[in-house]
């Protein structure tokens, strides 16, 4: 998992903690629970800056797209040319969706 999902992961833990509804007026309180959910996910590491942040999220918005526009029948050479990347990176794209879909499925079941 890379620092960028460490964080994401830890921010949306902090704030679907039952602990974020109660401090539901309290600001200082919320800022705390994010700073110690992101605290012990980084583990010492360095947080990643703003714009790495955002690199990630804009990447993982676009991966989301080129799997939809695949499975709604364009083809890796249509998706290619739209997207500027290669066919070989279209294929990683796609398949670590169906891996993903395929440990959620799996999740869900136990």
């Amino acid at each position: 998992m890379t620092p960028v999902s460490r964080m994401l992961a830890a921010i949306w833990r902090a704030v679907n903690d039952t602990a974020w509804a109660v401090a539901m007026d309290d600001p200082y309180e919320r800022a705390l629970l994010i700073a110690t959910e992101l605290t012990e996910a980084m583990g010492g590491d360095p947080m990643p800056t703003a714009e790495a942040l955002r690199r990630e999220v804009d990447r993982a918005k676009r991966d989301q797209l080129i799997r939809r526009q695949f499975q709604d029948g364009l083809s890796y050479d249509q998706l290619a040319k739209r997207h500027g990347l290669s066919t070989r990176q279209l294929r990683r794209i796609v398949k670590a969706g169906d891996d993903a879909d395929i440990a959620t499925r799996v999740r869900d079941r136990d």
